[in-house]
C-alpha cells in the first residue's frame, strides 16, 4: 500500500477516535447534571414542617429558583436587567399568599380543677354530701365552711367540691355558681394523733349537722371501721417512722451567727430552735439541722426517711448538704458515735435505705408519696 494512503487512513482513524471521545464526554456531563438536580430536589423536599399532620412542601413561584446560570447574560457577562430588570426582581421573590383563618377553630381552655376528687379512703374518714334537690349554692357552701372552721378538728378536715357546671373538683368553692356534690374527709391518724372514739363521734355529729343545714343526703362511714383503720395506720407509722442522723462536729464551739449564715446558704430556714429544709414549693421539712444543747461544738443533721422520694436521690442530697455545711463551718461529718463517714459506711447506709423504701412501697405507703407525706405529718 502506498505511503500516502497509509497516512490518510491513520488520520481518519484519529478523527474517529476524537469524535467518539467527545460524544462520550458530553453524555457523561449530561448524566452528572441530572444527578445533581435530582439531589437538590430531594434536599428541598425536607423543607416542610415535620410536625404537620400532612407533609407541607415548599411552594415557589416560577423563576424564584433562578440563579445566575438561568438568567440571560449581557455582553460583559453580567445578568441582563435592562428595562425589565425591576420586573425580573419582583418575579424572583416568593409571593405571600393570603392566610385563610376560616378553617381554624378557637382553642377552648380546659376548665379549672381536677377530674376526680382528692380523697384517700385508706387513711381518711369520708363523708359524701349530695343535694336533695338542685345543687349546693354559695350560701350553703359557705355554711359548710363555717361549720368546719368552728370545729376543733378543722386542721384534720378537708372539703372537696364538684363544680355543677364543669364537673371538675376543687378544694375552693370560690367562683362556683353551684356544686353537685361535696366530700368532707378527716385524717384517721398521723404522727401527731390517732383517731379515738370521742373524735370519731364528734366528726359524725358534725357531718349530721351539716347535712341538715345544707339540705343534703349524707353517706357516713361506720365509726367502728374508722377506729380499726386508725389503729392499722398507727402501726404503719410506728414501724416506718425512721430517720437518718449524722453529726456535724468541730474542734471549737460553733458561732451561732455563722451557723445561721451557713444553714441559710444551704437552703435551710430558721425555726426558732432548729433549721428546716423543705421540698421546693412546699412546707414539708425533709431535712433538719439541730444544734446540740449539751455540746456547743456539735450539731445533728437529720433526714426524714418516710417523706423522701427514692427517685430524687435523697441520700446524695443529704451527704451534699452535710459536706457543704462542714466546709462552711470548718467541721467534719461523722456518725452518731463520732466516727467520720467514709465510703464503706455510705454504701452500707445506701443499702439499708433501699430496703426501707422497698418495704414501704410493699405496705401501700411509698416513701415520698402524697399518702406518706400526710400520715407522717405532725399536725
Amino acid at each position: 500500500m502506498p505511503i500516502e494512503n497509509l497516512l490518510l487512513w491513520i488520520g481518519l482513524a484519529l478523527v474517529a477516535v476524537i469524535a467518539v471521545a467527545f460524544l462520550w464526554r458530553l453524555g457523561k456531563n449530561h448524566t452528572s447534571d441530572l444527578n445533581s438536580r435530582d439531589f437538590q430536589e430531594r434536599l428541598e423536599e425536607g423543607v416542610g414542617d415535620p410536625l404537620a399532620e400532612v407533609s407541607v412542601e415548599p411552594s415557589f413561584r416560577e423563576g424564584s429558583k433562578a440563579g445566575l446560570a438561568d438568567m440571560p447574560l449581557s455582553q460583559d457577562g453580567d445578568p441582563q436587567q435592562g428595562e425589565s430588570g425591576e420586573e425580573q426582581k419582583a418575579a424572583a421573590q416568593p409571593v405571600q399568599e393570603e392566610l385563610d383563618f376560616s378553617s381554624m377553630e378557637a382553642v377552648v381552655p380546659l376548665p379549672k380543677g381536677r377530674s376526680a376528687p382528692d380523697i384517700d379512703s385508706g387513711i381518711e374518714a369520708v363523708v359524701n354530701f349530695v343535694p336533695k334537690e338542685g345543687s349546693f349554692d354559695q350560701a350553703r357552701m359557705r355554711s359548710l365552711e363555717r361549720r368546719v372552721a368552728e370545729s376543733r378538728y378543722h386542721d384534720l378536715i378537708r372539703v372537696d367540691y364538684q363544680n355543677a357546671a364543669t364537673g371538675r373538683w376543687s378544694h375552693q368553692s370560690q367562683g362556683m355558681n353551684g356544686s353537685s356534690q361535696i366530700y368532707m374527709t378527716m385524717m384517721l391518724a398521723n404522727r401527731g394523733r390517732v383517731l379515738d372514739e370521742l373524735t370519731a363521734s364528734d366528726f359524725l355529729q358534725l357531718a349530721d349537722h351539716i347535712a341538715i343545714e345544707i339540705n343534703a343526703d349524707a353517706a357516713l362511714p361506720d365509726s367502728q371501721m374508722m377506729l380499726e383503720s386508725a389503729g392499722r395506720i398507727a402501726e404503719v407509722i410506728a414501724h416506718y417512722d425512721n430517720a437518718l442522723s449524722m453529726k456535724i462536729a468541730a474542734a471549737e464551739d460553733f458561732d451561732q451567727s455563722a451557723v445561721k449564715a451557713a444553714a441559710t446558704a444551704c437552703g435551710f430556714s430558721y425555726k426558732g430552735d432548729h433549721y428546716d429544709r423543705c421540698f421546693a414549693g412546699t412546707e414539708v421539712p425533709v431535712m433538719q439541722l439541730w444544734p446540740s444543747k449539751q455540746l456547743p461544738n456539735e450539731m445533728e443533721l437529720v433526714l426524714d426517711i418516710p417523706l423522701t422520694s427514692p427517685a430524687a436521690n435523697p441520700l446524695g442530697d443529704f451527704f451534699a448538704a452535710g459536706n457543704d455545711l462542714c466546709c462552711r463551718l470548718g467541721a467534719v461529718l461523722a456518725d452518731p458515735v463520732g466516727q467520720p463517714i467514709g465510703s464503706p459506711m455510705a454504701a452500707l447506709i445506701s443499702r439499708q435505705l433501699a430496703g426501707i423504701y422497698e418495704q414501704m412501697a410493699a405496705s401501700g405507703v411509698p416513701a415520698g408519696s402524697q399518702r406518706a407525706r400526710r400520715i407522717f405529718s405532725r399536725i
